[in-house]
């Protein structure tokens, strides 16, 4: 009887301070419901789960969604979106999987926890990546005309922060793909910003003192002129 009263006191609580229907609210529940029946059931989202969980979600759903609909470019755009990376909620668990149950931050994890999490993220990143690429090309050959889709292919032409893969272009032919793109938008910066910043990658490097040296005169040159037309536009 005193449980059933401090949680009805509790979700009284709740409902006033934030507003039914809004995401906060429904934060607030998914928080409660993980604390109390969740400590039994488990009740995470596939955002909530490891990489290699949420890859075969939104592949299931990916696959099912494009099947009824193979010619929406704004479908296609958004799946290669959602296969990008993983989503980072999984952090928050991760600890009640397969790290020691007293750790309260991620530096505490057990190496078993680092493990699962680096051979899930790889799998993400190898398979998710080359799906995404797929899906965002395919996007731009639905509605070539759409600038939209081109601004969506060159953000997800490199790996994003976090990735387990080597920080090169996910395409081959990126630099000719950056050029269509550019004819289809052609009063956006965006692909000259993306060329210099890449140019100043390969440029930079750093010396035994974590100093920083031009290691390619002619990639800094690149990212100068690429920076130029930047302003330009």
């Amino acid at each position: 009887m005193a449980l059933s009263l401090i949680l009805a006191i509790g979700f009284g609580r709740l409902y006033w301070s934030a507003r039914p229907g809004s995401d906060e609210f429904a934060t607030s529940i998914h928080t409660l419901a993980g604390a109390t029946v969740g400590t039994v059931w488990d009740l995470r989202t596939p955002a909530e789960s490891f990489p290699d969980v949420q890859l075969d979600f939104w592949r299931s759903e990916v696959d099912r969604i494009l099947e009824a609909h193979p010619d929406d470019a704004e479908l296609h755009a958004a799946a290669a979106v959602m296969l990008d990376q993983p989503c980072f909620l999984f952090l928050s668990q991760l600890s009640r999987d397969v790290a020691d149950t007293r750790a309260s931050h991620p530096l505490a994890f057990s190496s078993a926890a680092f493990e699962r999490h680096q051979e899930a993220r790889t799998l993400f990143d190898e398979v998710g990546s080359a799906h995404a690429t797929e899906l965002i090309r395919r996007a731009t050959e639905l509605e070539p005309d759409d600038p939209r889709w081109w601004r969506f292919r060159a953000v997800l032409m490199w790996p994003p922060p976090l990735s387990s893969q080597e920080y090169q272009p996910r395409e081959s032919d990126w630099v000719q793909v950056l050029e269509i793109a550019k004819q289809h938008d052609r009063d956006n910066a965006l692909y000259a910003l993306l060329q210099a910043y890449w140019a100043s990658e390969k440029a930079i490097e750093f010396d035994e003192n974590a100093g920083i040296v031009l290691g390619n005169p002619d990639a800094w040159s690149q990212a100068v002129e690429q920076s130029r037309n930047c302003v330009a536009r």
